[in-house]
């Protein structure tokens, strides 16, 4: 396959990239604290989501693709909503690092 589009503006590693349903958005995850969210067309940068004190691992979209989901080494999963950016809940508590996070059908 060839290279049809290069994801450039995150700091550090990236750890996960995931397109929403309709394939017009991309979510990445990052080393360098932050989620970031393309559009999938241009590969414009639209938003960057930052409040993790920790290493983002994974971040995945709801099934309507409204919200976004981040899993943190700061042992937190984030809720954010996907058009204005803002956290829109924390779920903290855990022991440890959150690695992962998904949506099921009918979350949102």
């Amino acid at each position: 396959g060839e290279c049809l589009m290069t994801l450039r503006g995150h700091r550090h590693w990236v750890r996960s990239a995931r397109f929403g349903a309709d394939d017009a958005w991309i979510v990445t995850a990052s080393f360098d604290r932050s989620a970031k969210v393309w559009d999938a067309n241009t590969g414009v940068c639209v938003k960057t989501l930052e409040a993790h004190a920790g290493f983002v691992d994974a971040a995945c979209f709801s099934t309507d693709g409204k919200l976004i989901a981040t899993a943190s080494r700061d042992s937190t999963a984030r809720l954010w909503c996907r058009d204005t950016g803002e956290c829109v809940r924390t779920f903290a508590g855990h022991a440890g690092f959150v690695s992962s996070v998904c949506f099921s059908r009918g979350d949102a």
